[in-house]
């Protein structure tokens, strides 16, 4: 599989079958929102998310106006940008499953 183009991500397999799950999934915009708390920095709950660097993190949300593009969150701020898919940023994965 290919992360928003570039070569193949080899630690892809890995991840997608991590903690013995392998329902992971790249979130949607809404859902990587949903963890943004400004009472903190980076602006995400440290004590849920501990380590979380303040960078951009990548979601499964395409930009509507550009398919070469896809929507994230900067932890550093809370607010959300869209990129070219050709950028290299963090990604971190969901499960959908319980």
């Amino acid at each position: 599989m290919r992360l928003f183009g570039g070569e193949p991500d080899q630690h892809w397999q890995y991840a997608t079958a991590f903690a013995g799950y392998d329902d992971w999934r790249v979130p949607t915009l809404n859902e990587l929102r949903s963890i943004v708390d400004k009472k903190h920095h980076p602006v995400i709950c440290s004590s849920a998310f501990p380590n979380t660097p303040a960078r951009f993190y990548w979601s499964a949300s395409s930009d509507a106006a550009d398919s070469g593009h896809a929507w994230g969150v900067l932890f550093a701020s809370g607010s959300d940008y869209g990129y070219s898919r050709d950028h290299s940023y963090h990604v971190r994965l969901v499960r959908t499953g319980q």
